[in-house]
């Protein structure tokens, strides 16, 4: 493993770390056995088993076209919470189940 606080050899590291931080204090490690993460396809493939999973739906827009939006989340206890819902097209607000 090696460590620095150089921004030109955390820069050939990793270049969107130091792309536009300005003149601000950095340090990183980096190890050559190491791997990259791909969150968009972890998150892709979470979402594909989700879909897939009995009474879960996905909403993916930011403004869905039935108008809702939740308004809050909470986690889910055992026998799980609701989760308020904002229905804009009829100014309702209802409650939804987490599971």
């Amino acid at each position: 493993m090696e460590y620095s606080t150089d921004p030109e050899t955390i820069s050939k590291w990793a270049p969107l770390l130091t792309e536009v931080r300005g003149d601000v204090p950095i340090a990183a490690t980096m190890m050559d056995s190491g791997t990259d993460v791909n969150f968009g396809n972890i998150s892709r493939k979470l979402l594909t088993w989700l879909e897939k999973q009995p009474g879960c739906g996905i909403a993916t827009e930011v403004a869905p076209p039935n108008g809702a939006r939740v308004l809050l989340m909470k986690r889910a206890g055992r026998k799980g919470d609701l989760t308020p819902i904002n229905d804009h097209e009829n100014e309702t607000k209802k409650k939804t189940p987490d599971r």
